[in-house]
């Protein structure tokens, strides 16, 4: 987390109060409302408008899953989103299920760097696990996401891919086992697949660009970038700390070296 990160936290931790009522059983949290208007316009419309929402500091979205929400609220404290736990199949199932449910609600909440983060832990799962989403998954995504979608690109990108990876006869019984379950909804899918076999210049997934199935605004840098970038300094700061350290050296002997003998911590 970056000190600006830090000093708006700080900032937005004496802001008021918000009480948002989630799911069916109107589940309750309470939030700063800085954060909430911070991450989505969705929050900042509702929060700072003259609406009934606005004047009693009180949101209801009865429609949307709590568990999902609960992912929402770590990543804004946070500004990291919790990893999906492949330790058992159904933690790995109800994992997946948050993060899909909560990149719908920043699709409706026009929250584009929360889109970013929640594609990126589905992306880290299925790599570490190797998983594919299978065809019921992908239905759901494409119910609810608008047409350019991000998180369609990937899936459809992936799909492709290991299509592209199979000789012609099991691509084409690989193509028939989708189309056997398909409904109308998965037609943009088949196109959006269709496509992308197409192309004479497909890419292996391993090397496209670390966010390239990203959204961002012109000219602001990629939250990854940024990350890589801050380990790399990290790196380079810490092998000039060492080199130092070894500059001190006196008669074949480090400062660490000089330091254990001072105090007497050298067997």
């Amino acid at each position: 987390m970056s000190l600006s990160r830090e000093f708006k936290l700080v900032e937005a931790s004496q802001s008021e109060i918000v009480k948002v009522f989630v799911g069916q059983k109107r589940k309750q949290y309470n939030i700063h409302k800085d954060l909430l208007c911070a991450a989505a316009p969705y929050f900042k419309k509702a929060l700072e408008g003259d609406w009934t929402e606005a004047r009693n500091s009180e949101l209801h979205i009865p429609k949307d899953d709590p568990a999902a929400f609960e992912l929402f609220l770590v990543w804004i404290y946070r500004l990291s989103m919790k990893s999906i736990d492949p330790s058992s199949p159904e933690k790995m199932s109800s994992g997946y299920n948050a993060h899909y449910n909560l990149f719908f609600l920043a699709e409706k909440w026009s929250a584009q760097m929360l889109k970013n983060h929640v594609l990126d832990s589905i992306m880290d799962a299925d790599e570490k696990t190797c998983s594919l989403a299978g065809l019921k998954r992908i239905q759901n995504v494409y119910s609810n996401t608008p047409p350019r979608s991000n998180l369609r690109r990937y899936l459809a990108y992936k799909v492709a891919f290991v299509i592209r990876s199979l000789d012609q006869s099991s691509r084409v019984d690989y193509v028939a086992k989708y189309m056997e379950t398909a409904t109308n909804n998965c037609l943009d899918f088949y196109k959006d697949i269709v496509l992308l076999l197409a192309q004479s210049d497909f890419q292996s997934i391993d090397d496209l660009p670390s966010c390239y199935f990203h959204e961002h605004e012109p000219g602001k840098e990629c939250h990854r970038i940024r990350k890589l970038r801050s380990m790399l300094m990290e790196k380079i700061q810490h092998s000039s700390q060492g080199h130092e350290l070894e500059r001190s050296a006196v008669g074949g002997e480090t400062f660490y070296g000089q330091e254990q003998r001072r105090t007497g911590n050298v067997p």
